[in-house]
């Protein structure tokens, strides 16, 4: 247990310059946006046209003030007020494919409801919804925040069992080993990430 604590230990440090590098990522994907936005207003004030409203509800078809517009963000009115009402719609736009309206709720939930008992999967399913996209460093640093944070919650045994299927994804499957091995030892012996864990051992 000693060792594989030790050994953890490193791959935390690992998960953090990974956090590191997705932030820088993140960043200059804004940068690239902000770019395109600001030359798109210029060509629209050469040309001078003036952009379109956005579509309406009606324009759309769907009834006003519904959820889901498609990869859109909902609006305020849209969100439920409780962490277990963002958390159920969170999930019905995960169900649905939406992710990144998912994370807005999700972490709408976080910063708005410190001390939730939901807490603790409100940040599994954030760090799901890059899971779900394929975005492993992201999601790695993501679920890493719930074994920190949650370590005698269930959740961070799934999230220790993610993490390991991350770092497979990422080409490193010693390194997702230990993770494995995390999640089907000690504490999480009796969880129901555990079993999974096990096969990939």
């Amino acid at each position: 247990m000693t060792r594989l604590r030790g050994e953890i230990e490193v791959l935390r440090f690992q998960v953090d310059e990974l956090m590191v590098s997705a932030q820088s990522a993140q960043l200059a994907q804004e940068k690239r946006q902000l770019h395109d936005e600001a030359r798109l207003a210029q060509i629209e004030g050469y040309l001078g046209v003036t952009p379109p409203p956005p579509p309406s509800d009606a324009d759309l078809g769907i009834e006003p003030g519904a959820v889901a517009v498609p990869g859109s963000a909902p609006t305020a009115s849209e969100v439920p007020e409780s962490a277990s009402g963002k958390l159920e719609v969170a999930k019905e736009h995960m169900a649905a494919g939406r992710y990144s309206v998912a994370r807005v709720i999700l972490q709408q939930g976080i910063d708005g409801h410190p001390g939730a008992p939901e807490m603790a999967e409100l940040r599994y399913r954030y760090a799901e919804t890059f899971f779900n996209e394929s975005s492993w460093k992201s999601a790695a640093n993501a679920f890493q925040k719930v074994v920190d944070n949650h370590a005698s919650a269930d959740w961070a045994c799934w999230s220790m069992l993610r993490i390991g299927e991350c770092f497979e994804n990422l080409g490193q499957p010693s390194a997702g080993r230990l993770f494995f091995e995390g999640a089907a030892e000690g504490r999480c012996a009796r969880s129901g990430a555990a079993g999974e864990a096990r096969k990939k051992l």
